[in-house]
């Protein structure tokens, strides 16, 4: 519910002054490899959005919005007067739901393109379903459109190829052969900062980790190109990547190699200057016999020590794959498309609200971007790129904002626009109505 603190002067919004546009980067997601280090918080840090190394592997602001929708409504309701809140709260609850049954309708569009690709399919196939190749990449486009909705950005090839083969913060090492795969697509948002204990030779170490908060992957083998795997994770280090691809194969780090190699072989020598020694002092099969099987002995330990220590690895990566994995398949794909639904509405909500509540101020498109971008960072501590197009094109698309000839926003009042809302959720619903508002 929205707070209603005792009545205070209005304090208008001041958004930065007009002028020329800052340059925004290109938004796509620079995977850092080793980084200079700056002290964090314990868990991730919230506050370094962006990760700090040389200028040439600085990533770009995130469109990705850190806060929950309702968090966000109770903000914004300090930019309304007490008696336009309730109103405004009630197109607030609307706007979610608008985009809820707009995404449940290409939620059902991906479900049936993918279902043909689905590795955990459980129904028999009863229509003619195109399995191609072809059919594959639209699913994947599909896929892609629904995650750039919920601001993911996808990762490059060549970035992919970077953190491949590097040893993870847990201290396991792994392998991936791309060739193994037939399609390998990574998206990713929200950046963050995590502290990992790490045994560097005798000792162990505290080191900063660059993690990204959500990773989804899309990813099928050369051996089932038909078979099509989804998989969402939390909290992944930057060079964790193929630990959650389905051909990882676990290799030991080098320390561990070093210490069975200085055991096992040594222990392997002394095993065989000892046998030696007792076949040459004696002359009875008995005591050729005793001297065998403890040499036996003796390499069978050091056998089981590479196994233990195989074991272990495999322990490890089976225990971070359990606490970072969040959904998979059809289930992966609502969970974004849910995600998606709070960020196209946390858009619409967060440019209404500023436009809206102050209309004297003659609102472009830029001006709006700033007061945004100001309005998160200042409220919130946010460091966001407002995707501005994103949320003025579904406001305008709906009715609730109106364009100058000037080029400036205009928005209706939250009576209006919740009027207006609720007439386009009506006809949604009524196949007799035409798409034209009513009278």
């Amino acid at each position: 519910m929205c707070p209603e603190p005792e009545p205070t002067p209005e304090r208008p919004l001041e958004p930065p002054a007009d002028g020329p546009p800052e340059e925004v980067e290109d938004p796509r997601l620079v995977i850092l490899g080793d980084g200079s280090e700056s002290a964090t918080e314990e868990d991730l840090s919230p506050e370094s959005d962006g990760w700090s190394g040389d200028s040439a592997d600085r990533l770009p602001p995130e469109r990705y919005l850190r806060v929950e929708f309702d968090a966000l409504e109770h903000g914004l309701c300090e930019l309304w007067e007490p008696e336009q809140r309730p109103a405004f709260q009630r197109l607030a609850k609307l706007l979610l739901a608008h985009f809820g049954v707009e995404l449940l309708s290409d939620l059902g569009d991906l479900r049936r393109s993918y279902r043909v690709f689905d590795p955990s399919r459980e129904t028999v196939r009863v229509l003619d379903e195109d399995d191609s190749s072809e059919a594959r990449e639209a699913c994947l486009d599909k896929l892609s459109e629904m995650l750039d909705r919920a601001n993911y950005v996808e990762l490059e090839r060549r970035h992919l190829e970077e953190v491949l083969g590097q040893v993870s913060p847990q201290g396991v090492r792994v392998e991936v052969d791309l060739s193994e795969l037939a399609s390998l697509r990574v998206w990713a948002r929200g950046r963050g900062r995590r502290n990992d204990r790490v045994r560097k030779w005798l000792k162990k170490e505290e080191v900063e980790t660059d993690v990204f908060r959500r990773m989804f992957l899309a990813v099928s083998t050369a051996e089932e190109p038909d078979r099509l795997h989804l998989r969402l994770f939390k909290d992944v280090a930057k060079n964790d990547l193929e630990m959650f691809l389905p051909n990882t194969k676990v290799r030991m780090k080098l320390i561990d190699k070093v210490k069975l190699g200085i055991t096992g072989g040594g222990g392997t020598i002394g095993g065989a200057v000892v046998t030696v020694t007792k076949v040459t002092a004696t002359t009875s099969a008995l005591g050729w016999g005793v001297a065998l099987v403890g040499f036996g002995g003796v390499v069978w330990r050091q056998v089981r020590n590479v196994f233990h220590h195989r074991t272990r690895y495999m322990a490890a990566l089976a225990q971070y794959l359990y606490f970072h994995g969040l959904d998979n398949d059809r289930g992966a794909a609502a969970h974004v498309a849910q995600q998606a639904v709070e960020e196209e509405a946390k858009e619409a909500l967060l440019a209404y609200a500023l436009v809206a509540s102050r209309p004297t101020l003659g609102w472009t498109l830029d001006r709006l971007d700033r007061a945004a971008e100001a309005h998160l960072r200042d409220t919130l501590d946010l460091d966001a790129d407002f995707d501005v197009h994103g949320g003025v094109d579904k406001l305008l698309e709906l009715g609730l904002f109106l364009k100058a000839p000037d080029g400036q926003l205009v928005a209706q009042d939250p009576v209006e626009a919740f009027r207006t809302l609720d007439e386009r959720w009506d006809r949604r619903f009524d196949p007799d109505e035409s798409a034209t508002p009513r009278a």
